[in-house]
């Protein structure tokens, strides 16, 4: 199959990207019957920036049915999406978060496969920016000490739990998240956040602080919950 980028065409355009929060598909606009190109990129990249050296190299590629191939370089991907597997999955399947997904127009006609370029005008952006949203918190453990008759008092342990939704998106790595905690750097691991908690010693808690997770990925939000 030869790839081919072609001037845009007010018959054949796709635009207004857009991921639906409650189905978790990107949605778009397009016309009626109109195939499309899904270009998976790194989170804050958009595909229009590399899209005629890409129409290059998958020219002569076969591209997997009904989900995302991966290029030579990884950090690429891309899937044909019909107008009937648009309407069976009501839009297109994210191949992960944290990542960035444009849409083209797309017509095949015979052994060619024409690819639309958007109008620089355009008010509708092709583009698509899909965060990973990692629900997280922490928890200081304490003690319930009695002091005199009926007064209790509760008091650090020196311990905290760290607590996560058990939820991992496929494109989470070791370490896209990290806690500082006693002056150290510890990378948050998949098996750690599926697991939903863990606890860690701090010792000095009134000298150390509690510990607090950072995001080392582009795309990463940590939300409190």
């Amino acid at each position: 199959m030869k790839y081919e980028y072609c001037a845009p065409d007010a018959r054949h355009y796709a635009a207004d990207l857009r991921l639906n929060a409650r189905s978790g598909t990107l949605q778009w606009i397009s016309g009626r019957g109109q195939d499309v190109l899904m270009i998976r990129t790194p989170y804050g990249q958009d595909g229009r920036d590399i899209i005629e050296s890409l129409c290059e190299e998958l020219s002569g590629m076969k591209l997997e049915a009904g989900k995302f191939t991966e290029l030579k370089n990884k950090n690429y991907a891309v899937r044909y999406v019909t107008a009937l597997e648009r309407v069976r999955e009501n839009g297109c399947v994210t191949d992960g978060q944290a990542r960035s997904y444009t849409v083209f127009a797309a017509v095949t006609e015979g052994f060619v496969r024409k690819i639309y370029a958007h109008r620089e005008k355009s008010i509708s952006a092709p583009c698509c920016h899909v965060p990973m949203r990692v629900l997280s918190k922490t928890e200081m453990m304490t003690e319930t000490r009695r002091l005199f008759f009926f007064r209790k008092i509760k008091k650090p342990t020196g311990y905290y739990k760290l607590i996560f939704s058990g939820e991992c998106d496929n494109n989470y790595a070791d370490g896209d998240i990290i806690y500082q905690a006693d002056g150290l750097e510890i990378p948050v691991t998949r098996r750690l956040i599926e697991a939903g908690e863990a606890y860690i010693y701090i010792g000095d808690i009134e000298k150390s602080g509690p510990p607090v997770f950072a995001a080392r990925k582009d795309g990463v939000e940590l939300i409190d919950f």
